[in-house]
């Protein structure tokens, strides 16, 4: 496992074969709010956010029957956006045109600290 930096932010990321580790903040949305409300999940750094998650059966399925509700994600086209957390704890996007990018995202989602891989 190597350490990389992302692009010119001062986060350290872990990188590995298979993509990169995704932490969700101790403040992130449950997968009902994702699915339902579309609320973004923040990484733990609170300097990335992913969008865009659309329950299709295949590539993202929520089971409401766990508790907590779990997202399973498999490949799940998403939407990546770069910004940070403000005071409020609410999550400013960048204002410029290379502040967001696609993504695939792989794992199980349960809410706070919850970890997904960007494949």
């Amino acid at each position: 496992m190597s350490k990389i930096r992302a692009g010119t932010r001062s986060k350290i990321y872990t990188s590995t074969r298979t993509g990169l580790i995704f932490n969700t903040a101790e403040t992130a949305p449950s997968a009902e709010k994702v699915i339902d409300d579309g609320a973004l999940i923040t990484n733990k750094h609170g300097n990335i956010a992913l969008t865009g998650f659309v329950e299709d059966g295949e590539t993202v399925i929520i089971d409401r029957s766990t508790e907590p509700p779990t997202l399973h994600l498999k490949g799940a086209g998403v939407t990546a956006l770069y910004g940070y957390t403000d005071g409020d704890g609410e999550f400013v996007q960048y204002k410029n045109e290379a502040s967001s990018n696609s993504a695939e995202i792989t794992g199980i989602y349960t809410g706070p600290s919850s970890q997904l891989r960007i494949i």
